[in-house]
């Protein structure tokens, strides 16, 4: 039943995460695999309202990946703008 839940929102939020100004890293989902969350980039000025509109469904964001703070000045802009929405709890 989790391997079916976690397949089901991956492929839901395909076009949730485009409708609200995001752009999917993946363009499909292979076959057997089971996601831990759904990675996406975010325009800087559309984050807070993606991770708003995702909130009111219930769902988390986060930056991906998980960096220290010494490091992100220092990483390339693509993964600045690199989120994940949790699919575990």
């Amino acid at each position: 039943e989790e391997s079916v839940r976690r397949r089901e929102l991956y492929l839901w939020l395909y076009g949730k995460i485009i409708e609200f100004g995001g752009k999917p890293v993946n363009k499909d989902l292979p076959k057997g695999c089971v996601p831990y969350g759904f990675p996406f980039y975010a325009p800087l000025s559309l984050v807070k309202t993606i991770e708003n509109k995702l909130l009111s469904i219930g769902l988390e964001t986060f930056s991906w990946p998980d960096l220290p703070n010494d490091l992100t000045n220092n990483i390339p802009d693509h993964y600045k703008l690199l989120r994940c929405v949790r699919f575990l709890w």
